[in-house]
């Protein structure tokens, strides 16, 4: 990010810059992305730029919040952003917790530290991965990106693809915010049901997602069909065995 201190602060923040409606996360180009079909599993696809988080995401997310119910956590949303027949897609794929910040009831901050173990995990976890956006907690006032928040979005995850998820342990909703013409609106997103449900009250590790792979699992009815794989290895015993009983006769 080229950021050394990323952080909220009692006093008011800068003026975010005026609206640009260039960033915008439905006027993406599709010869910029990857081509890659949403799997079939993952329901609700509609025309235009969606987000699809995993099920074991979000309940890391929260865990982390409620490791600190009463203190802001923040984080990064990992993944990649991809196009099909119906436009953009953002698959979220996994989080990094921001172990190294530090919170107050209102304000997180971004230390050099974090960003610093952030890009070592980017590193070693996820090097074919992008940076999707970021997280953080509003622990018992709601959904909503304040001032600060704003001003973090325009200058550090401007990306039109990236995007902010927010999440308040206590009062139990969360949503997510994307581009749309200059201004980070909330908008539903779509869930891939990789862990159980349940999951979401487990206690789950920070590295409770290190084992995901690395872009969305292709559907299973796009996988080279099993039977034609058996048949052919059939096929090609039955040869080898009735060349070797000519070549013998």
């Amino acid at each position: 990010m080229g950021v050394n201190d990323l952080k909220t602060t009692a006093k008011p923040p800068p003026a975010p810059p005026a609206a640009n409606p260039s960033r915008d996360s439905g006027a993406m180009r599709a010869d910029q992305l990857t081509k890659w079909p949403m799997p079939a599993r993952i329901l609700g696809r509609q025309p235009g730029f969606q987000v699809v988080m995993r099920r074991s995401v979000i309940a890391d997310i929260r865990a982390h919040a409620k490791s600190s119910p009463e203190i802001e956590i923040c984080g990064v949303l990992v993944g990649n952003v991809f196009h099909d027949a119906k436009g953009p897609w953002c698959a979220v794929t996994a989080n990094i917790r921001g172990n190294h910040a530090s919170g107050r009831n209102a304000q997180v901050t971004f230390s050099a530290e974090t960003w610093t173990d952030i890009h070592t995990q980017m590193e070693k976890r996820f090097p074919q991965q992008r940076i999707l956006g970021w997280y953080h907690s509003h622990p018992g006032f709601g959904i909503f990106l304040s001032e600060m928040d704003v001003f973090i979005q325009h200058h550090f995850f401007s990306a039109p693809w990236q995007i902010a998820y927010v999440d308040d342990p206590q009062g139990g909703d969360r949503g997510l915010f994307v581009w749309r013409k200059g201004l980070p609106v909330r908008e539903p997103h779509l869930i891939d049901e990789d862990v159980d449900r349940n999951a979401e009250d487990a206690p789950l590790s920070p590295e409770s997602t290190s084992t995901i792979s690395a872009g969305p699992v292709p559907d299973s009815t796009r996988s080279f069909p099993v039977w034609i794989l058996v048949t052919a290895t059939i096929l090609v015993l039955i040869g080898a065995v009735a060349f070797a009983f000519w070549w013998l006769r």
